[in-house]
């Protein structure tokens, strides 16, 4: 609890919903502690799920919610610093522990999906 008050961690908030996951000024933990010492990370919201969804131009039916995100970008712009970020946070709340966000709420989740490639070649 003395760290999560020192470096700014919330207590993340679960719902019913358990699509939800909402995470507001998120931060990957390692990257924000290293990169603070040098130009500070710029934190990222994640909104997937759930009714905050309603009305989103992306959803089509009605009531239904965003559950997929394609991240794109160019080269060595976060890409894969925001996917592990996002993973980390559900699998820390999961636990029990404080996050590194502003707010986190989640359903109760029992599995992490993401594909990162971990070498990119042209010929590929």
């Amino acid at each position: 609890a003395t760290a999560a008050a020192q470096f700014g961690w919330c207590r993340p908030r679960f719902t019913a919903d358990i699509g939800r996951l909402r995470i507001v000024k998120g931060r990957h933990p390692l990257v924000d502690s290293f990169v603070a010492t040098h130009h500070g990370f710029v934190p990222n919201d994640t909104d997937l799920g759930g009714d905050g969804a309603e009305g989103d131009p992306r959803c089509n039916a009605p009531g239904s919610s965003v559950r997929v995100q394609v991240v794109t970008g160019a080269n060595l712009s976060g890409k894969s610093v925001y996917l592990k970020q996002v993973g980390i946070i559900v699998v820390m709340a999961q636990v029990g522990s404080f996050v590194p966000a502003e707010s986190a709420e989640l359903g109760l989740c029992d599995l992490v999906f993401s594909r990162i490639r971990g070498v990119d070649r042209a010929t590929a």
